[in-house]
């Protein structure tokens, strides 16, 4: 199979100047692709390891590996538990790459249209929400520190343009910003207790949109959500009445929201 991956499509950003630009791609397919005799070539038809033709080949010196709960073993909807994540990372830092967590704080995909807590949280209340989002990431922190593993960088949800663990987490509800800045702030702090110089991020959709920024960045921070870096998912296809002729004006409005959020809440 020739080589493909999937770009990491996030955009991190820190008031903080002179970082490392993180160039980056999510491969958290590949144990299931690998399980299911798929193999991985370089351009000039040689099998190599994924890792190796990502790193050397391409230059991207950071992967990104998302988290669930407890995943069917569906390659596609599901896997990606603790334990998979682990061989992967161990992987990574093989290679001597960066690594980066997406926690989905679910059974399978969390994103805009979907943030279904896991079946075992499904009738917990607020509080044991908190408690079950700072467990399971101090979970996975400490099973990553076991092996000596220490991302750089956690997402403490995925692509929660309104929030997160629906319905006691969806912002827009009338409770539910306060209970979505719990939540990211229970996630921030098992983080925090194994790897405090690892940064929590806050990733939200349609990087084009400074609006739904405001209002949920905006929200955590009244509510005192605790996260140290903004991540911005900029998908072309989502932007209303745009085109591939769009594209100036599109990175356009995606970097003056860069910069309005650098300006507003220094992250």
């Amino acid at each position: 199979m020739l080589l493909w991956a999937l770009s990491l499509s996030l955009i991190m950003f820190s008031a903080v100047s002179g970082a490392d630009f993180v160039k980056g791609a999510d491969i958290s397919w590949v144990p299931g692709q690998e399980s299911n005799g798929i193999v991985f070539k370089d351009s000039s038809g040689k099998q190599r390891d994924i890792i190796d033709i990502l790193k050397n080949d391409y230059q991207i010196n950071t992967i990104r590996l998302r988290v669930f709960v407890n995943p069917s073993n569906d390659w596609g909807n599901g896997m990606c538990d603790i334990a998979s994540t682990v061989g992967m990372a161990k992987r990574v830092k093989t290679a001597g790459m960066q690594l980066m967590l997406s926690l989905h704080y679910s059974d399978s995909w969390a994103d805009p249209s979907k943030q279904n807590p896991p079946v075992a949280w499904k009738n917990y209340t607020v509080t044991q929400l908190e408690t079950a989002v700072y467990s399971h990431t101090k979970e996975v922190m400490e099973a990553l520190s076991k092996e000596g593993i220490y991302p750089v960088y956690v997402q403490i949800g995925n692509e929660t343009n309104n929030g997160m663990l629906w319905e006691n987490g969806k912002a827009s509800t009338a409770t539910g910003m306060s209970n979505y800045a719990r939540f990211v702030t229970a996630g921030n702090k098992a983080v925090k207790e194994i790897s405090s110089s690892t940064q929590t991020v806050v990733h939200v959709s349609n990087g084009f949109d400074n609006s739904l920024f405001s209002w949920n960045i905006g929200g955590l921070i009244t509510n005192g959500a605790k996260f140290d870096v903004i991540g911005m998912s900029a998908y072309p296809e989502y932007a209303p009445n745009t085109t591939v002729d769009d594209w100036s004006d599109f990175n356009s409005k995606v970097f003056s929201n860069v910069a309005s959020m650098i300006s507003s809440y220094k992250k």
